[in-house]
């Protein structure tokens, strides 16, 4: 009688597993059908009430097509009304969007159009590094933009500082020992 319920159990734990693997598989197989959709860009055919993933996938693919406003007001979106993480991902996209756009106006004839594009890629940079400081790529592309548009006070830092090859203090100094080793 032991034996049966022993047996009876490891049925069931084998059914449940059977069940989890199956639903599992199930929702896998959605996943890699939805991820084809985004990655040859069927997604944009997709309207309606769509995941906030769906939207930033969007967004990526409309910068890439050249759409850049498009792209801007779904990552707008994104950041507004996605998760914590996917608005960093789309603050940091927008920002990079923005920084682009400057660097390809800066040389042409929209040279005015291009400071503010700068200012707004440094403040998204900013906002994705106060979310996540660890983020290399966001600190790398943040120092890009403040070569491209210093900031106020750096190029007063920059005037201060003494001009190369000129001698310092401490090495025009005599050596002067107290009898110390």
């Amino acid at each position: 009688m032991a034996l049966g319920r022993k047996m009876r159990l490891a049925l069931y734990i084998v059914l449940a597993s059977t069940i989890v693997a199956v639903l599992e598989g199930y929702q896998l197989e959605r996943v890699d059908a939805f991820n084809q959709t985004i990655s040859n860009g069927a997604a944009l055919g997709l309207s309606g009430d769509l995941p906030y993933e769906v939207l930033f996938a969007k967004a990526y693919y409309l910068d890439g097509a050249g759409k850049h406003q498009e792209a801007l007001i779904l990552y707008q979106r994104v950041m507004n009304e996605g998760g914590a993480r996917l608005a960093t991902a789309a603050k940091y996209n927008s920002a990079n969007l923005n920084l682009r756009d400057a660097f390809s106006k800066r040389g042409g004839n929209a040279e005015g159009e291009a400071l503010p594009l700068v200012e707004l890629a440094k403040q998204a940079y900013r906002e994705v590094l106060r979310a996540d400081s660890g983020n290399w790529d966001a600190r790398y592309n943040l120092e890009r933009a403040l070569r491209l548009a210093p900031e106020k006070g750096e190029e007063e830092a920059a005037e201060l500082q003494s001009p190369p090859g000129a001698e310092r203090a401490m090495t025009t100094m005599q050596v002067f020992t107290l009898g110390l080793p």
